[in-house]
């Protein structure tokens, strides 16, 4: 095949690369914006509407027939539990953002892309633990203060763990072979 046979079938290929990058980069930051949405709101009825977060951590940690009320202690530990893994996301949620910003711009064989790709990773393996730690111990606490007397430790392991773990590691994997990649390749061009 020729050169000029080629460049089409590159700018054509570097052309999708760029509109997906675009359309998941507006899905990064809807997703950005949605989860500093929840933060904000349950930081806005931590300070303005106890009574409804109130409601919200029986919903969250208890079922939604029972009701409790809570110390500004309590539900100041509550929007920790609550926020815990949505934190661990929007930092994920941004390093995807960069990602693909970076993508459209043909940053794509790069070092800074490899490692954003690696944390995304890492983010996804985090979020495991993080979200069963919420879950534990948000129950846990909550179940206690409404029946001291009993204790109740509510956990649970679903298929879609197993799913965020293994993504979460093969993003890791690929992007430690990106980065030797692009190191390599950094080398090679040194020699040359």
């Amino acid at each position: 095949m020729s050169m000029t046979e080629e460049n089409p079938k590159s700018d054509e290929i570097s052309q999708k690369i760029r509109v997906i990058s675009r359309i998941a980069e507006l899905v990064a930051i809807f997703g950005l914006a949605l989860s500093s949405a929840a933060l904000v709101y349950g930081l806005y009825l931590l300070a303005l509407d106890g009574s409804a977060f109130d409601a919200e951590i029986a919903g969250n940690f208890l079922g939604t027939d029972k009701t409790i009320t809570l110390t500004l202690g309590q539900r100041m530990l509550g929007v920790l539990f609550m926020s815990l893994s949505n934190i661990v996301g929007i930092v994920g949620l941004f390093q995807a953002r960069q990602l693909f910003a970076g993508y459209q711009k043909g940053q794509i064989f790069t070092a800074r892309a490899a490692s954003r790709f690696q944390l995304i990773g890492w983010v996804l393996v985090i979020l495991v633990p993080a979200s069963k730690i919420e879950e534990t111990l948000g129950s846990f606490y909550f179940n206690k203060i409404l029946e001291p007397s009993k204790s109740k430790v509510v956990f649970s392991f679903l298929d879609v763990d197993i799913y965020a773990l293994v993504f979460g590691l093969l993003l890791v994997v690929v992007g430690y072979v990106m980065h030797t990649a692009v190191t390599i390749s950094d080398e090679n061009k040194g020699f040359v």
